[in-house]
């Protein structure tokens, strides 16, 4: 006689009690309670649309993919030029790539956590000329619209 038994009683053991059927046969569904649970919201969930992108026009949102495959294209080249298997010539190159797709976006750059880190790079691994053409641009900018920023 095991320890179970003694606290169950033998009754107990030889009529076991069985779980009431609460879903329909073969639905998958497991122990619900039919069709009059509250189904629930997922309005406020980490992938459910917000309410104020689906009023926004589509201009804003064109602008807003230009910015994020903007941000993409840079990263990108960014992590090219972090490789250590990258040579330096190529670097050179990517870095030439990388100050032609900012243009004179230097301001919007810098105040970016992400731009900072690739305009590092570009100082870090640049030849002298791309240097000078980085800093000219940077010390070129409003010193107070960047302190605000």
């Amino acid at each position: 006689m095991c320890i179970r038994d003694r606290y169950m009683g033998a009754e107990n053991l030889l009529t076991k009690r069985k779980r009431p059927a609460t879903s329909q046969a073969g639905d998958g569904q497991g122990p619900r309670k039919g069709n009059n649970q509250a189904k629930r919201d997922f309005t406020h969930a980490k992938g459910a649309p917000k309410g104020n992108k689906e009023l926004r026009g589509g201009k804003e949102q064109d602008r807003d993919k230009v910015k994020h495959s903007f941000a993409k294209r840079l990263n990108r080249l960014y992590n090219e030029v972090l490789m250590k298997t990258t040579d330096k010539v190529t670097k050179r190159k990517l870095i030439n790539d990388i100050l032609g797709l900012i243009g004179d976006g230097y301001s919007k750059v810098i105040l970016k956590h992400d731009g900072c880190r690739v305009l590092q790079a570009c100082l870090k691994y640049g030849d002298r000329a791309q240097r000078e053409k980085i800093l000219t641009s940077m010390f070129a900018l409003d010193v107070a619209e960047l302190i605000k920023g």
